[in-house]
C-alpha cells in the first residue's frame, strides 16, 4: 500500500468522521431543546411519562443503558453482552493476552467491542476451512492485509499529521490499539452459512462501528 494512497483514504475517513459527529452533536442539542435523549434504539428508549411508568422492558437483552457523556441526558446504548448471552456466546476474552488454543478451531461468529461500544462483527469458516482460532489469531496481529485491520486503521488510528512510514508501521499501530483496548466474543457454528446467518443478523442487531450494514461496502 502506497503512502499516498494511505494519505488520501485518511482524509476521507476524516471528512466522513467530521460529518458524523457534526451529525450526532446536532442530534444531541435538539434532544436537549426537545427535553429527552438522543437514542438509535427508540423501541428500547421510550420509557417516558405515562406510557411506561415505572414498568421494566420486557426482554432484558434489549435494555438500553444510559452512558454519560457530558450532557443531561447522554446517549443510548443498547446492553450488547445480553444478546449476545442469548444468543449463545461465550464468556469476552482480551485480545492482548488471550491464548487462541482455547479458542475453537471451528467456523464460527465473533464480536469485537471496546468497552461498551461493538466495533465488529465478523465470521470464520467461509470458504469451509477458516476458523475462529485462525481468523482472530490473524486479526489480533495488526496486519493491515485483513478488513478488520484495515477498517480499525482509517477509522480511529490514522492521524494525517503522522502518517506511518510504510503498512508495516501502520500494523504495529494496529497491533499496540488491540492489545491495550478490543476484546472478543465468540459462538462456534456447525459451518460457514450458519456463521454467515448469524452474522448478518448482529450487524444488522448491534450496529458495529466499523462494518455494521448501513456503512458502504461493508457486506
Amino acid at each position: 500500500m502506497r503512502m499516498t494512497a494511505v494519505h488520501a483514504e485518511t482524509e476521507r475517513k476524516l471528512q466522513e468522521r467530521s460529518v458524523r459527529c457534526t451529525e450526532k452533536h446536532c442530534d444531541r442539542d435538539r434532544a436537549r431543546l426537545l427535553g429527552g435523549p438522543s437514542c438509535p434504539v427508540s423501541a428500547a428508549c421510550t420509557t417516558s411519562g405515562a406510557a411506561q411508568g415505572n414498568k421494566r422492558l420486557s426482554s432484558g437483552h434489549i435494555q438500553a443503558i444510559l452512558m454519560g457523556y457530558g450532557t443531561p441526558h447522554g446517549e443510548c446504548r443498547v446492553n450488547f453482552h445480553g444478546i449476545l448471552d442469548d444468543n449463545g456466546f461465550g464468556p469476552p476474552i482480551p485480545m492482548g493476552t488471550a491464548d487462541w488454543s482455547l479458542v475453537p478451531d471451528t467456523p464460527g461468529v465473533y464480536v469485537i467491542f471496546v468497552e461498551d461500544e461493538v466495533i465488529y462483527v465478523g465470521m470464520a469458516g467461509r470458504d469451509g476451512k477458516g476458523s475462529l482460532r485462525r481468523r482472530l489469531r490473524d486479526h489480533a496481529t495488526g496486519q493491515v492485509v485483513n478488513m478488520f485491520a484495515q477498517y480499525l486503521l482509517f477509522d480511529r488510528i490514522l492521524d494525517p499529521t503522522d502518517l506511518p512510514n510504510s503498512p508495516q508501521e501502520g500494523g504495529r499501530r494496529c497491533r499496540a490499539y488491540i492489545r491495550q483496548f478490543c476484546g472478543v466474543r465468540v459462538l462456534p457454528a456447525s459451518n460457514g452459512a450458519a456463521a454467515r446467518a448469524v452474522e448478518i443478523k448482529l450487524r444488522g442487531e448491534l450496529a458495529p462501528t466499523l462494518n455494521g450494514l448501513k456503512r458502504k461496502g461493508t457486506l
